[in-house]
């Protein structure tokens, strides 16, 4: 017996040791997510706030476009000036549609957190409960 309580107390502070480890690693886990989550949620504001702005951008060269494209008509246009001008335009669209795919993005790495997915993937509450069952 010789002993013995000092093996209980090395061990009672290894435990304690262990879960103090433990509370950290979580601790810093649910940092980690809502830092992510924030992130996220920030780049989605943005691309939302610029996408709109994008849609105002492509209205405007859209009417100059056609304004443009009456002056080639007339003969105070260039073909040269038409031509930059739809490429200009093709250029903010696919701006627009660049923001729009960060959106889609953002939604769909905030619906895969949240467990959006599990029931499209068949991981949903009661299959993880039979699982459990199972064992």
């Amino acid at each position: 017996f010789n002993g013995l309580g000092q093996v209980g107390a090395s061990n009672t502070r290894a435990a304690e040791a262990r879960y103090q480890a433990t509370l950290d690693d979580l601790a810093f886990t649910q940092n980690t997510i809502v830092r992510d989550v924030d992130t996220l949620l920030s780049d989605l504001e943005t691309a939302e706030a610029l996408a709109q702005g994008q849609v105002d951008v492509i209205d405007s060269l859209s009417d100059t476009l056609t304004s443009y494209e009456r002056q080639y008509d007339s003969g105070f246009k260039s073909w040269l000036d038409l031509l930059n001008m739809q490429r200009e335009l093709t250029e903010q669209k696919l701006q627009l549609v660049l923001f729009e795919n960060q959106q889609v993005q953002a939604r769909a790495i905030l619906t895969a957190m949240t467990g959006g997915f599990d029931a499209i993937a068949g991981i949903g509450h009661a299959q993880s409960q039979t699982r459990v069952k199972e064992r």
